[in-house]
């Protein structure tokens, strides 16, 4: 099913979207040295987001992950993490869709970090709420994830099945846990 819908607004906006429009296009064509798979799976921008986030969540990208490879525009160019960010819930809210781009807003409440020493991970508690904008492109294999580059954002019950925890830390994690 389509929508048509038109507006008009005067001419000097209408030829800056466009030129927006053609840069966005451009650089969704521009992989070089990316290693944008080159397979068509992502079709639904916001499909793309719920789900990449839920796999964060779970902490399926707290290691090499190939989902994660195909959904991430430039994967060539990411950091690998050697912590994360324990969070205790995510809100994701629609900001703008077009043609080729679409923004998300998600909302963390975020925990604290997970970061790690000689006996395991350790929770460092940080209690705030932090706001990132994803931005979708649209490429000639679907869509891909541009924008933000984050560290692994892990809810209680992913960060469970990272590793080892301090125990004092992972009581903190079942206690956490009980109330996803």
């Amino acid at each position: 099913m389509f929508i048509l819908c038109c507006h008009s607004r005067p001419a000097a906006d209408s030829a800056r979207a466009e030129r927006a429009a053609s840069s966005e296009s451009s650089a969704a064509e521009d992989t070089a040295g990316c290693d944008l798979v080159r397979t068509n799976i992502h079709s639904e921008p916001l499909a793309l987001v719920r789900e990449y986030l839920q796999n964060d969540a779970d902490g399926q990208f707290t290691s090499s992950n190939a989902w994660k490879t195909s959904a991430r525009f430039c994967p060539g160019h990411e950091a690998g993490w050697d912590g994360a960010t324990l969070i205790t819930a995510y809100k994701l809210e629609p900001l703008s869709s077009g043609r080729d781009t679409a923004k998300y807003r998600v909302k963390y409440d975020v925990y604290g970090s997970l970061d790690q020493d000689s006996t395991g991970f350790f929770v460092a508690a940080a209690l705030k709420q932090v706001i990132d904008t994803f931005v979708t492109v649209r490429t000639p294999f679907g869509w891909r994830i541009s924008a933000p580059v984050l560290d692994p954002h892990v809810l209680p019950h992913g960060a469970i099945a990272l590793a080892r925890f301090h125990e004092r830390d992972r009581r903190l994690l079942d206690s956490l846990r009980s109330h996803e």
